[in-house]
């Protein structure tokens, strides 16, 4: 005690006079069988003593906040991304640093500090979860392609009736852009024919009763 100064800005030196305050407000302190002060002196000095420590405290609340900032410890870790990733059974913790502790408790921001072995197995983890979440690439399946014009009068099943049908009939005309191609004509046997600029899309007339479509 003679060498103890009084510091409460400190970290280490208020816990220290934390401590001497508890030890006495027992009574604990002095020991039994060592002179004790007056119960006066003794309030007094405790109740300075209180006044000086909560003052410390609160004014390291309002600089630092009541909870220091903290990473996310190994549980915590595993637990967010089965969360994120909708992989209840993952499992990462095994694989991360251990967590220290603090008091018993391994969820302390004293205790939880990082590093770069913490960086570089986290980041390792992450990979790990999200091989975990993605599919495996498949087979890229066979790619076919299938070219139509419209003016070809095709009759194996894929475009019927005929674009050159429709047109033959009248209710069919050839655009360029929104302009009409007058060019674009088809003849009795349904052979479309149609010089420069060539039609870039079809205009289908219908009635209100019956079924539109453009092409």
């Amino acid at each position: 005690m003679d060498a103890l100064t009084f510091e409460p800005g400190d970290a280490a030196n208020f816990d220290q006079w934390v401590k001497v305050f508890d030890r006495v407000q027992a009574g604990e302190m002095p020991p039994k069988k060592k002179p004790r002060p007056e119960a006066k002196e003794l309030d007094a000095a405790m109740s300075t003593l209180a006044t000086a420590l909560a003052t410390a405290d609160s004014a390291r609340q309002q600089r630092d906040g009541r909870s220091r900032l903290r990473r996310l410890n190994r549980v915590e870790f595993e637990n967010s991304l089965r969360d994120l990733l909708c992989l209840p059974a993952l499992k990462l913790k095994d694989s991360l640093p251990a967590d220290g502790r603090s008091h018993g408790f391994d969820r302390s921001a004293a205790a939880l500090d990082t590093s770069f072995v913490h960086m570089q197995s986290y980041l390792a983890a992450v990979e790990k979860a999200l091989d975990a979440a993605l599919c495996p690439l498949p087979e890229k399946p066979p790619v076919f392609k299938f070219r139509y014009r419209p003016w070809e009068n095709i009759r194996n099943g894929k475009c019927e009736p005929s674009i050159a049908v429709a047109v033959n009939a009248r209710f069919a005309i050839g655009l360029v852009g929104m302009q009409r191609d007058a060019t674009f004509v088809a003849d009795t046997k349904l052979h479309i024919t149609d010089e420069e600029p060539k039609a870039t899309a079809i205009g289908m007339f219908r009635n209100e009763n019956a079924f539109t479509a453009a092409i």
